[in-house]
């Protein structure tokens, strides 16, 4: 069973909500095609299409109306073809501004209603959500897409990205969570793993601060204990198991750290502690973030969170060995200058001992900018400067 519509996705989420059987059954999810990131501020990732001007061999086309056309494939695994077709026409201006896709899958895009964009801008254009159905045994799968057209100073490109999500509650273990499964690779299913970030799929618990992230792997972190998620292709049902007889290595902290997520073959982990040592899967690793949360004197609550997202501070845990979270204290804080003719910019960063950069609130808010004091030898120059954020 998938997608049903109407008064069906309504029993369906009744029947869900009232009969619940074992955790480690499927739990049914329901669909939305999210014009905005919804319930967590976690959304899919944009992946850079490769287009031309020629037009496929053997592809139908529409009446076009304008005089300039390109051409591109969303590469995805739920169509036979292993991609669907999508036209781009240009009809005034200088921003492609009506897009044609394979929105039935059937390879012709002769039979496809223009879809206008949501916004045109100097440097570009926007569509979506755009609505894709696939065919399979099971009966249709709607999937929802945005695509943004960019020209900037010559340089052209064509992104994509999921604009559908499956949401609902489920219970693992006795307690119930709500959670969002995202197509974050946009290649329009919801299973995929891989050891490499931001190449696979994502499950969030939308109801934990912020939105916990978990990238579809092997194992999810949850209230001290591994399970193991079966995440069905097209989203629309996930299931939880209690892991046994995992493999596990101790990994050493920093007494400061509160809380730290890491991401490998094994998915991705996070963990919040009060101590300096956790066990985690046996696996290769990257940091991914950590927290740092203390009182000072007065009471107040200061934070400092850091990403190590796109780096490659890795982690091997084996069992038996001595791996550490090398990241944190001390912090360092760098202004660098860069003249241009009469004119200084000044830029300040903040970094933690591995180099990477961070953040602090106080009490949930942003501190004041820091000032810069500048003053030549003999004192005929003295000014502060305050930076601003951003």
């Amino acid at each position: 069973m998938r997608k049903l519509l109407g008064v069906e996705v309504a029993l369906l989420t009744l029947l869900v909500a009232t009969v619940w059987l074992a955790d480690e059954a499927e739990q049914w999810l329901r669909y939305n095609a999210a014009p905005d990131r919804g319930a967590t501020r976690w959304g899919a990732s944009s992946q850079k299409c490769e287009f031309t001007t020629a037009a496929p061999d053997g592809l139908a086309l529409p009446e076009f109306k304008g005089n300039s056309q390109i051409y591109a494939k969303w590469e995805t695994p739920m169509v036979e073809a292993g991609f669907v077709n999508m036209a781009f026409d240009l009809t005034r201006g200088r921003m492609y501004d009506v897009l044609y896709i394979d929105s039935n899958c059937d390879g012709s895009l002769a039979d496809e209603a223009p879809v206008k964009p949501v916004q045109v801008y100097e440097y570009g254009s926007r569509f979506g959500p755009v609505r894709v159905v696939f065919p399979s045994a099971d009966g249709p799968i709607t999937h929802h897409l945005y695509t943004t057209y960019q020209d900037y100073q010559g340089n052209k490109a064509l992104y994509l990205s999921s604009a559908g999500r499956y949401e609902g509650p489920v219970r693992i273990d006795g307690k119930e969570y709500s959670i969002v499964l995202i197509d974050f690779n946009s290649n329009g299913t919801y299973n995929d793993l891989s050891p490499d970030w931001g190449k696979g799929d994502l499950i969030v618990f939308a109801d934990e601060s912020g939105g916990m992230p978990a990238f579809v792997g092997k194992y999810v972190a949850l209230g001290g204990k591994l399970y193991e998620p079966t995440v069905a292709r097209d989203g629309a049902s996930i299931a939880f198991a209690v892991a046994k007889n995992v493999p596990m290595g101790a990994l050493s902290v920093p007494a400061a750290i509160t809380r730290f997520s890491i991401a490998g073959e094994n998915g991705l982990l996070t963990y919040s502690l009060s101590g300096s040592s956790v066990d985690v899967p046996v696996g290769k690793y990257r940091v991914f973030s950590w927290e740092i949360n203390r009182p000072d004197k007065s009471g107040a609550k200061w934070q400092a969170k850091g990403s190590t997202y796109g780096g490659d501070l890795s982690l091997d845990v084996t069992a038996g060995g001595a791996a550490s979270l090398d990241v944190g204290e001390p912090f360092k804080s760098t202004v660098a200058a860069q003249g241009q003719g009469r004119q200084y910019y000044l830029t300040e960063a903040l970094t933690d001992k591995t180099g990477g950069r961070i953040s602090i609130t106080m009490s949930g808010t942003t501190p004041p900018a820091p000032r810069a004091h500048i003053k030549n030898a003999d004192g005929t120059y003295d000014r502060t400067f305050q930076f601003q954020y951003g």
